[in-house]
């Protein structure tokens, strides 16, 4: 039985068939809609429902999938259970759904929501402008996401440049107008732990992982809340560490026994130990191989250093060992610096035996560093006796040599790692100079061989020349190199120019025989 309502409204007409006997199915339409599926309906402009239990609506909508819904604008549910809405969304594999602008739900379990966003795995959900899946079970939300390892998440907005990709299984990455991630959770290593966060970084190896500078604009606290000790590394090495109970180790310590110990690793004599009060003993520098020690051992020792309303700034008696510095008891002796009132500081280093007085004086915002002999020189030595410089009352420097002669005295050979450079006066080798490359200064260049107005001289002149000189014309003769040698950026300038002259010659010489074979060529 068929049962046909027309119903006419001004203009247009709207049409409902009802077949309850064969195809069991409800449509309704604009223009040109069909459907051919078991209890499908088809509502709209050219709308088709192929699939049963199917519904589509909207313009040229189709739902082909069984129990599929098609509605908007050109959209395709072609999956089973599969669900389009918008302007040519597709669902098109089971229990898909894809919603809003172009956006596609290509495999089962999946759905694209958004603006041209895309599912292109199992269980995967894109969600967002131009958000894509490439793996099951991953998510990418928000603009130009992609994810393309299971299980991953990718959420922020990149740029038209390129998509923020999560390519790692099981992670987070999170970032904006990056292709980037600002923040990265990895995967847990089991189901009852917890994985490890990095912020600039994909691959952290700690809790918190930060490749970057830290600002804290506020209070901070850094620590524990347990007793365990707080460590602190550079390039994955201990350089100090906090116990629980205060202890502060520095180096290669990692069991301070004080509350400040510093030490240094098995390769270096350099230690540091600050011990609690009334052990009276500090050390604080000892070099086993050199035999520095900085501190006090016993009851005969003076050692201070203070600031303020006392005005010692250094003191080390020791009886004695005399080191002053400043306002302070007088040494006097092996080292004494001291200056008061509007005295210049000095350092003034004097001998009893000799009565020689030298040192660095601080006068006027100088720094001098001489002697007070008018007659004496200022000698470096090393090994003990070795002299290795000494600059003489008159100026001169001798580098090796104990009386030099010149400004610059040298005993042996010199290497300068940047440029020597002489104002005046040249420089003048009693031998040989090698260099690996030698620049010299030429003005002009001889390319003006080239230019159209200069006069090369024919084969014939130049044989003339020869002739009469023996050499090449603007080339010195050979007597006149034996005597006064040569200037080696002019003499390759002049070999350079009777190059090119050369060149011009030949260029000449082809021309000639060209046209005498063009002349053969031609009988």
């Amino acid at each position: 039985m068929r049962k046909l309502f027309t119903l006419v409204t001004m203009t247009f007409s709207l049409s409902v068939i009802v077949n309850f006997s064969n195809a069991q199915c409800i449509k309704t339409s604009c223009n040109g809609s069909s459907n051919t599926g078991t209890y499908s309906s088809a509502i709209g402009n050219q709308t088709n429902s192929l699939g049963n239990y199917g519904f589509s609506s909207g313009n040229q909508s189709s739902a082909s999938g069984e129990s599929s819904t098609a509605l908007g604008h050109l959209s395709i549910a072609s999956g089973i259970y599969s669900f389009a809405v918008g302007y040519k969304p597709q669902a098109q594999a089971q229990t898909a759904i894809s919603i809003g602008y172009e956006t596609k739900a290509k495999f089962a379990k999946s759905f694209a929501i958004g603006e041209m966003s895309e599912t292109n795995a199992v269980q995967s959900y894109a969600i967002g402008q131009n958000c894509i899946t490439n793996a099951s079970q991953s998510v990418a939300i928000g603009r130009y996401m992609q994810t393309n390892a299971s299980g991953a998440i990718a959420l922020g907005s990149s740029t038209s440049l390129g998509p923020l990709v999560n390519g790692i299984n099981n992670s987070l990455m999170i970032g904006f107008n990056s292709t980037v991630p600002t923040l990265f959770v990895g995967p847990s290593p089991s189901y009852n732990s917890s994985g490890n966060v990095g912020i600039n970084t994909t691959s952290p190896t700690q809790k918190l992982d930060i490749d970057g500078n830290i600002r804290l604009r506020n209070n901070a606290i850094i620590g524990t809340w347990s007793n365990n000790s707080l460590t602190f590394n550079t390039n994955s090495i201990a350089r100090m560490v906090i116990l629980a109970d205060g202890k502060v180790g520095i180096g290669y310590n990692t069991d301070p026994l004080a509350n400040l110990h510093i030490k240094a690793d098995a390769t270096e004599d350099a230690t540091m130990l600050l011990e609690a009060t009334g052990k009276d003993k500090i050390s604080s520098f000892i070099m086993a191989g050199g035999q520095a020690y900085f501190g006090t051992a016993s009851n005969n020792h003076s050692l201070s250093f203070v600031t303020g309303i006392s005005n010692t700034r250094m003191f080390i008696d020791g009886t004695s060992g005399n080191i002053a510095i400043g306002n302070t008891t007088s040494p006097k002796a092996r080292l004494h610096i001291l200056a008061d009132g509007n005295q210049d500081a000095s350092i003034l280093l004097e001998s009893t035996s000799t009565g020689r007085t030298g040192g660095i004086f601080f006068s006027g915002g100088a720094v001098n560093i001489g002697t007070l002999d008018k007659d004496q020189p200022i000698s470096f030595y090393t090994s003990g006796t070795e002299l290795r410089m000494n600059i003489d009352p008159e100026g001169n420097v001798g580098i090796g040599v104990a009386s030099p002669q010149h400004k610059l005295h040298v005993a042996g050979g010199a290497k300068f790692s940047n440029q020597v450079i002489i104002d005046a006066g040249g420089l003048y080798v009693n031998g040989e100079v090698k260099a690996k490359k030698f620049h010299a200064s030429i003005s002009p260049f001889p390319d003006f061989v080239f230019e159209p107005n200069y006069k090369l001289l024919s084969i014939t002149e130049v044989e003339t020349f020869i002739t009469e000189n023996g050499h090449l014309p603007g080339v010195p003769n050979a007597a006149a190199v034996e005597k006064n040698g040569i200037e080696l950026g002019e003499m390759n300038a002049l070999l350079l120019q009777k190059i090119e002259e050369l060149t011009l010659y030949v260029i000449a010489q082809d021309k000639k025989i060209q046209a005498l074979e063009n002349v053969v060529n031609t009988k």
